[in-house]
């Protein structure tokens, strides 16, 4: 786990002391490592340096600090796992206990390339001292967030958002829409959390771009997951053999993250991504250590049921995390603070304590589950996809065997065809003010009118038109996927850690699903169709099997209902700044609306408090 923290003086003969800067900005990341090292150019020259860049890591090791090789100075946070196979394609390459040495090498020989080749997790800053060319790096699935402002003096980049607006006022602007967005929809997989107008955060599988000679800024792409549009046709001797391969990448994906520890951390649901994790874990070394960190609540049991399964199946050390609504109501600011963001919704809340939890435990890192529900069709939103599709290419055979098995999703024909019209009327039929005013006219009603106004009014992206399921879950893995990544990367570096996502960074496993037609990834009536098969004889069968879907799960509804009068109290007390809220409204109703069976309206108010407490800690 490391901070990065970059300075391109844009102009040399400004004033401003990039020393003071940089140690300024790095003082915003010491949870991410209390030790640092920098770098300047030119060396020992404050005012005219024209580039500093600044790390923060955990220990006084030469691994963690700043590498160099033939005047190429790299900083990189994360890990390379194609190693093995690049000193094989370059036997120039020597192999390397620093991972930053190994791309400094790679980048001398082949140069810009490099970024396009390597495989794994994290960011990237390098600089070329002899053509003085600056680079920052996403990786190519997003695990690891890089956030972005240039002015006319700088271009400055780090790993999270508050060194720069901290240390730039200029780049705190509020960006009034994503407010309104949060606020009204709340949807954390569909948001792009920019809510500060000036600041960029960086695309997976892009790269920023420096010249000091010409003054060139510039945002490039290096990498492209292809990926099959088809439905294509079901054929039962490809289906073993693309969920053979399925198995073998991902199993040799986890080698490749657990082969040099013989102990491991796991944020465990008992659902099938965490419960893969785990017992591909103790499959490929049955000597390593587990210890699964599950979210447990004092309403009910949660996910406690399955997670003991594993638990148990793998010998693993098991730590309950608890949660609560007091928790949550008490701990708000502090995960504000760990996001630079308002706080969407409790699951994230839980998601932030158990990495606490393993950080107390004097982990480094963690393993999570996101992206495979985005890889594999996880989400019960891909069901009506595949269901029409098949009906719409004449596919009958195959539609009504799908529509008899939907009780495996616990779903029904019932359901989907009613899910497919809602969202036929929603995207189809009316526009996003006239469905907001359906179906949130209440939420509607107390957001500020200039505010609302502007929002409905604003030039909206339009969204590229979609057919198969292969299209959907595309969208989901290169462009939604990022949005919910940044939460475990910051709440885990929050408490010292990585957090490794197994199913977000392997790029062979991803291009070889996205090369399979989308008929293969939701079979039988089953949601992560080749996932589940391919873990068959691995994780339990009753877990393998197991039909309800819960993720981070939290009582989230009980939980606003114990926390009614706090936050009535809590929104009262704090000052809207920007004027966002329609306060006086929201207040006068609020014990009609918030005795309802609105859901809506209770999760509007839980984030009318939450942005309210991170708005008012930014000043």
């Amino acid at each position: 786990m490391k901070g990065f923290f970059l300075l391109i003086n844009r102009k040399q003969h400004s004033q401003i002391s990039l020393e003071t800067k940089l140690e300024d900005g790095l003082s915003f990341l010491s949870h991410r490592g209390k030790e640092k090292s920098y770098f300047y150019f030119p060396e020992k020259s404050e005012i005219s340096s024209k580039i500093g860049i600044g790390t923060s890591f955990e220990t006084i090791n030469p691994i963690d600090t700043i590498a160099s090789y033939n005047d190429v100075y790299v900083v990189f946070d994360g890990k390379i796992l194609n190693k093995k196979h690049l000193l094989q394609t370059y036997p120039e390459l020597k192999d390397t206990v620093s991972d930053e040495y190994f791309l400094a090498q790679l980048y001398t020989l082949i140069g810009e390339k490099a970024f396009t080749l390597w495989e794994g997790y994290g960011s990237i800053v390098l600089f070329d001292k002899q053509k003085e060319h600056v680079f920052a790096v996403r990786d190519s699935f997003g695990t690891k967030p890089l956030f972005y402002y240039q002015c006319n003096e700088f271009v400055v980049v780090s790993s999270e958002t508050r060194p720069i607006y901290k240390l730039f006022p200029e780049a705190k602007v509020i960006n009034s829409n994503a407010v309104t967005e949060f606020l009204l929809w709340g949807d954390i997989v569909k948001h792009k959390q920019n809510f500060f107008s000036n600041i960029n955060e960086l695309e997976p599988a892009y790269y920023l771009s420096y010249t000091f000679d010409e003054n060139v800024f510039i945002k490039k792409s290096y990498y492209t997951l292809a990926y099959r549009s088809c439905l294509g046709k079901y054929d039962l001797y490809k289906d073993k053999s693309i969920i053979e391969t399925t198995k073998a990448l991902f199993l040799k994906g986890m080698e490749s993250h657990i082969s040099e520890s013989n102990q491991l951390a796991i944020g465990l649901s008992g659902g099938l991504d965490s419960s893969a994790i785990a017992c591909s874990a103790k499959l490929l070394n049955k000597d390593i250590s587990i210890s699964a960190f599950t979210a447990i609540n004092e309403l009910d049991g949660g996910e406690s049921f399955w997670a003991e399964k594993i638990v148990n199946y793998t010998n693993a050390n098991w730590i309950k995390v608890p949660c609560s609504a007091k928790l949550l109501m008490n701990e708000l600011e502090a995960v504000n603070y760990a996001q630079n963001i308002p706080l969407f919704n409790a699951s994230s809340f839980a998601q932030y304590k158990m990495m606490e939890a393993a950080g107390q435990s004097g982990f480094k890192s963690i393993m999570d589950g996101q992206g495979s529900d985005e890889l594999f069709g996880g989400y019960t939103a891909y069901f009506p996809i595949i269901f029409n599709q098949l009906f719409s290419e004449w596919m009958f055979k195959d539609g009504l065997h799908f529509s008899k098995n939907l009780s495996n999703a616990n779903l029904s024909s019932k359901m989907i065809m009613e899910y497919s019209i809602k969202t036929y009327i929603k995207n189809k039929l009316l526009s996003e003010k006239q469905f907001a005013f359906l179906k949130r006219k209440e939420i509607v009603s107390c957001l500020n009118n200039e505010r609302k106004h502007a929002y409905f009014s604003r030039n909206k992206e339009k969204n590229k038109r979609k057919e198969t399921l292969n299209d959907y879950l595309f969208e989901s893995y290169t462009v939604f996927l990022p949005h919910i990544l940044r939460w475990g990367e910051h709440s885990a570096a929050c408490f010292g850690m990585d957090c490794v996502m197994p199913f977000s960074d392997n790029r062979a496993l991803a291009e070889f699903i996205f090369d399979v037609p989308s008929i293969y990834k939701l079979h039988d009536g089953w949601g992560k169709y080749l996932l589940r098969f391919a873990m068959k004889d691995i994780i339990p069968d009753d877990v393998r099997l197991r039909k309800q879907k819960m993720g981070f799960y939290t009582p989230e509804e009980r939980w606003l209902q114990q926390l009614n009068l706090d936050m009535k109290d809590g929104i009262a007390a704090l000052p809207d700044l920007d004027n966002s809220i329609n306060k006086n409204l929201l207040l006068q109703q609020w014990d009609s609306l918030f005795s309802s069976e609105n859901v809506h309206f209770k999760s509007f108010l839980f984030r009318c408090m939450s942005y309210l407490v991170w708005r008012n800690t930014l000043e």
